[in-house]
């Protein structure tokens, strides 16, 4: 994984400094907690097993949405970021096997301690972007109630020094769904406007992740390299209208099952990948025996090498709970009535009900614009060659992913079946 992140900033010679601290967003304030910045992290880089780790849970979690019979030939848009992020702060009030098991499932069997470090430092990094507009921004939401649940004040300060989270203690009424749906809002720049659609009585606790992404292209489009005229056929084999982006890439994937490309937004620190499967192969066959390690392959394979693309401006929404699929890579015990977050609060038998996550992409010839925003919810009960140049057209289903290519972070990870909003 080290050859390839580094081999990646080599290619795209990346060279913007960063330091320009990026503003905090958020939509309420805690009235009972003092405005202060968390401490800096105390690492100085991601390290090559958190990494791993996030690369294999990335992968297993697309692979899980894709694989769901309801989604079949539908687009599909998953954060691990900010899945991450939001289990993280779970993961800090469990004990036990809960904990084990979050521990296995997150980041490969990384401590708690050092996965929530490495959260930390990855949203400092991600906050001092300076070419792209990115938010990201963390929630801790109690129900003022202590005969139902007491907080523990160590696990509030945990989740505030690791992923800046605020705290808020509300009596959970419909006053009380508008601002977290407004927080919501407010800090994924309008692009998803709620995050729950009521409160049962059961609730007790939300921790909420919402992460904004506003990247423009490290080269803009010229008007000839854009044609309004073109197809892409969907994955009913049907043919579609859309406006196709032409460019020529410098850095070429080529592995087994497809061909891809990556392309820098401005600045280098972000860049966006996408992988075009062979014909006659599905993007959901394409991934479904991938593993982190076998993606990585992928650009273990890269090649500095002019490459025609085309891209299709496209924009979609995605929604879906991810408890079965966050069960089904591991998370057992903190959906069941046998869960430990003894160090999250004394609040009886405190267990996991329902992970939601909610997605938005706007891409077009100016940029790219994406969103996401996950709710946990608690209830109590390479050489240039001279050849002729490789072609990536992107005018039939294909997989992409943003990354953070300075500390190797997926952000964003999807399919693209059709390119109207499906």
């Amino acid at each position: 994984m080290k050859n390839y992140r580094k081999g990646i900033k080599k290619l795209l010679s990346l060279s913007a400094a960063i330091g320009m601290t990026f503003s905090f967003l958020c939509g309420c304030s805690a009235p009972e907690q003092e405005e202060s910045s968390a401490p800096a992290s105390e690492i100085t880089e991601l390290s090559e097993s958190f990494l791993n780790g996030a690369d294999e849970f990335s992968i297993n979690l697309l692979k899980e949405a894709a694989s769901d019979p309801k989604y079949a030939g539908k687009n599909i848009l998953v954060s691990p970021e900010s899945v991450l992020m939001a289990l993280g702060m779970t993961a800090e009030g469990a004990s036990g096997s809960t904990l084990s098991e979050m521990e296995q499932v997150l980041a490969g069997g990384m401590s708690i301690k050092d996965f929530s470090s490495s959260m930390q430092y990855e949203i400092q990094n991600e906050k001092s972007s300076k070419d792209v507009k990115f938010n990201i921004a963390n929630s801790v939401w109690i129900r003022d109630d202590s005969d139902r649940i007491k907080i523990n004040e160590d696990f509030l300060s945990r989740t505030k020094n690791y992923y800046s989270a605020e705290a808020f203690k509300e009596d959970f009424s419909n006053d009380t769904l508008e601002k977290i749906n407004g927080w919501v809002n407010d800090n994924t720049d309008g692009m998803i406007d709620k995050i729950i659609q009521e409160i049962p009585d059961s609730a007790v606790m939300y921790l909420i992740n919402a992460i904004a992404f506003e990247g423009k292209w490290e080269e803009e489009y010229k008007d000839y390299q854009i044609n309004e005229e073109d197809t892409f056929t969907n994955s009913e084999g049907e043919e579609e209208k859309v406006c196709m982006l032409s460019s020529t890439e410098n850095i070429y994937l080529e592995g087994k099952d497809a061909t891809g490309f990556i392309k820098e937004y401005k600045g280098g620190k972000y860049i966006f990948t996408a992988l075009l499967p062979n014909e006659g192969i599905t993007p959901e066959e394409c991934i479904s025996d991938m593993t982190g390690k076998t993606f990585k392959e992928l650009f273990d394979g890269e090649s500095a090498e002019d490459v025609l693309v085309k891209i299709p401006e496209f924009e979609y929404d995605f929604s879906t709970s991810l408890k079965q699929y966050l069960s089904d890579m591991g998370i057992k015990t903190a959906f069941s009535g046998g869960a430990d977050f003894s160090k999250m609060a004394d609040a009886g038998e405190l267990f996991i009900s329902d992970v939601i996550h909610k997605t938005h992409i706007e891409l077009n010839r100016k940029g790219t614009k994406a969103s996401a925003a996950t709710s946990v919810i608690m209830t109590d009960g390479a050489v240039l060659q001279e050849e002729e140049p490789k072609q990536v057209y992107l005018d039939r289903p294909f997989v992409y992913a943003i990354y953070n290519n300075e500390t190797g972070m997926p952000v964003f990870m999807g399919v693209v079946n059709s390119t109207k909003n499906k």
